[in-house]
């Protein structure tokens, strides 16, 4: 045996330690060795033994059974010239009993010692960016692999989330019987103790939000609508049918029973600016009732679900008070047509209204659901079918039109005849409430604009000097103020009302 291949062996028999160079040279010398025995070291080189422990520490791998028999195989090669071998390097030899001994030997662990001279190939430098994560879309590398090479590349576009508000349910049960202050922002609110004297943990509060029942009572509740029929020019068989079958039956719920129970719903439709929402403050006013004044932005919200939450809570307010009349401008807004193109968040609403309509008019509940549009044919069926009571609220006829003409003129110096009224009345065919409303406001202004064609200086005329409305005053405003309604979107309310309305035409 060469004393390279002996030095090789020394070293990992004694010192314990190899690395790879060291095994790979000693491989290559026992190939090219003389040695009668190279096959012998050839096998032995190869065997289980040197697998586990290269290039490794040995004490890692000394608990494998593998390693008794590999060793006492190759270790009984070596005895021989052991002693030489040891004597030339200075090394007290193996002892055989020690090596083929059934118990396990324990080795100190020693660490691998590598070779500076062989260079480890050079690592990729990773720059970490800040807020960086375990795990990278390709969207993201590839931002970051533009901002190694300089470049300013736009941010990766991540998937919209829809906004979902957390849900205190527990939170919200433990403030319900007291005042609590909410902060939002620089922005304090306060929620409510209770409703018309109602605790929130009634049960029929207990389950709402106290920051949405707050909402309600403090935004859309209105207690007390003072509104009379007589402030209401025209619309009498609208005002008849109204009496009988809304207001007769709230005032006394002891005769309008079963059968003779007040409807749930009632639409009103029609041109706008005809009196509709004067109608549903009316009814709330004549009947003693609470009335809610609501529109769609209303029971709208950018979080997801809070919207159905509001109409529970609408609902639970108002079944507080003894009588109720929830009233819903353009309500075809709110309650239109589902499609399959609608949002989710949409029909949801939609469903929540609908279910929570159906059972509004319960025993001990006298609530109704007022609806105003000017488009009845984009109504879901669903709900037209719920708003029992649809009635039609037409263009003002010229009586209407002149009690109307009369009412605003009280309210301010005129010299306009009854006969100049009729007149009036006979040129305004086919303007509605709003546009007869606008008339009268435009004549006032006739003789202010006449001061200022006379050159008078505005700031130093006296009141006297103003002189009273007259006809001619109607005359040019005539010129200027046209009716807003079209004779073709009448025909389409004449024609819806004969197919769906509680009167016909």
């Amino acid at each position: 045996m060469s004393e390279e291949i002996a030095s090789q062996l020394n070293s990992l028999f004694v010192k314990g330690e190899i690395n790879d160079v060291e095994y790979a040279s000693l491989v290559d010398n026992i190939n090219q060795c003389n040695d009668p025995r190279t096959k012998e070291y050839q096998i032995f080189i190869k065997s289980n033994f040197l697998k586990l422990i290269k290039p490794y520490d040995i004490d890692e791998f000394i608990s494998n059974s593998d390693y008794i028999t590999s060793a006492t195989k190759g270790v009984s090669l070596l005895l021989d010239n052991r002693e030489n071998e040891s004597s030339k390097f200075g090394t007290v030899p193996l002892k055989r009993e020690t090596l083929i001994s059934d118990e396990i030997p324990v080795i100190k662990k020693k660490q691998i010692t590598i070779d500076d001279s062989v260079p480890n190939p050079p690592q990729p430098k990773r720059i970490q960016t800040k807020n960086e994560t375990g795990f990278q879309t390709a969207a993201e590398r590839l931002y970051q692999d533009e901002i190694r090479k300089g470049n300013n590349p736009q941010k990766p576009k991540k998937k919209f989330q829809p906004p979902y508000k957390k849900d205190n349910t527990q939170e919200n049960k433990e403030k319900q019987t007291k005042v609590n202050k909410q902060k939002k922002g620089d922005e304090t609110e306060d929620w409510i103790e209770d409703v018309n004297g109602v605790p929130l943990d009634d049960p029929r509060l207990i389950n709402n939000d106290p920051s949405l029942l707050t909402k309600i009572v403090h935004e859309i509740l209105d207690k007390s609508p003072k509104v009379t029929w007589d402030e209401i020019a025209g619309l009498k068989s609208a005002k008849k049918i109204v009496q009988e079958a809304v207001i007769w039956p709230m005032l006394r719920p002891d005769i309008f029973t079963g059968l003779r129970a007040p409807p749930k719903g009632l639409l009103l439709f029609g041109p706008p600016g005809t009196g509709k929402t004067m109608i549903g403050k009316a009814i709330a006013s004549q009947s003693n009732a609470t009335f809610f004044n609501i529109s769609a932005s209303a029971l709208t919200s950018k979080w997801i679900g809070e919207g159905e939450k509001l109409v529970r809570a609408l609902f639970a307010v108002a079944s507080c008070y003894e009588r109720s009349v929830i009233f819903i401008d353009e309500i075809d807004s709110l309650l239109s047509a589902r499609s399959e193109s609608e949002h989710e968040s949409s029909r949801r609403l939609k469903t929540e209204f609908l279910v929570r309509l159906d059972g509004a008019g319960t025993d001990d509940e006298r609530i109704l659901v007022v609806g105003a549009t000017n488009r009845p044919q984009e109504i879901d069926e669903a709900a037209r079918r719920r708003l029992v009571k649809r009635l039609y609220i037409p263009l003002p006829d010229i009586e209407a039109r002149m009690t109307l003409v009369k009412t605003l003129l009280n309210k301010v110096k005129n010299e306009v005849s009854e006969e100049d009224i009729r007149s009036i009345g006979e040129k305004t065919d086919g303007y509605s409430g709003s546009d007869m409303k606008e008339l009268v406001k435009d004549a006032a202004y006739g003789p202010i604009r006449e001061l200022n064609s006379l050159e008078m200086n505005i700031i130093d005329v006296d009141t006297s000097q103003v002189r009273p409305v007259q006809l001619k005053d109607f005359i040019d405003s005539l010129r200027t103020i046209r009716p807003s309604v079209s004779q073709d979107d009448l025909a389409e309310y004449i024609d819806w009302n004969n197919k769906y309305g509680s009167v016909s035409s």
